[in-house]
């Protein structure tokens, strides 16, 4: 602890921005002064803080949610009147497409997690899956509404 002191940087176990070391190795941390904190002191602790950890599954929604938009590139095979094209473009936006609702299952976990770890970061990720995952769930919703009309239409 006391090369924290020397080098005037944060404590790598709780991010604290350590003024000075006592004798047998213990180190004070100080937050408030007389008047308050300072604006060096905050601003110290905030660049030199230890990194937060981070929430696996509110990344996987967030990138599940932002992989799921790559089914608007395979929209215009699905336009096509050749029908093994159709069905490719189809295909595609239906398995990118699934990747909306398993967004929306993981930002779901993901909240329950980060409510029961609040210094885990991660929350905009899981924003992202969850606005995605709502948002690609509907047009998976007319997308499979579609498929199934054309397979009654075939029978």
């Amino acid at each position: 602890m006391r090369e924290v002191v020397l080098e005037s940087r944060a404590c790598g176990a709780c991010g604290a921005f350590v003024y000075e070391a006592r004798e047998g190795g213990a180190a004070v941390v100080r937050r408030e002064r007389s008047g308050g904190m300072f604006l060096r002191d905050s601003l110290t602790s905030m660049l030199t803080a230890a990194p937060r950890e981070r929430s696996g599954l509110a990344h996987a929604a967030g990138y599940a949610g932002l992989l799921s938009l790559f089914r608007y590139s395979f929209l215009p095979l699905m336009l096509s009147d050749w029908w093994p094209a159709w069905a490719l473009g189809a295909g595609l936006v239906f398995l990118f497409g699934l990747l909306a609702p398993l967004a929306l299952v993981l930002s779901f976990a993901a909240a329950v997690s980060l409510d029961g770890a609040p210094r885990k970061s991660g929350r905009l990720p899981a924003l992202v899956g969850f606005t995605l995952g709502w948002q690609g769930s509907y047009g998976l919703l007319f997308l499979l509404d579609e498929i199934w009309q054309w397979l009654a239409s075939l029978g």
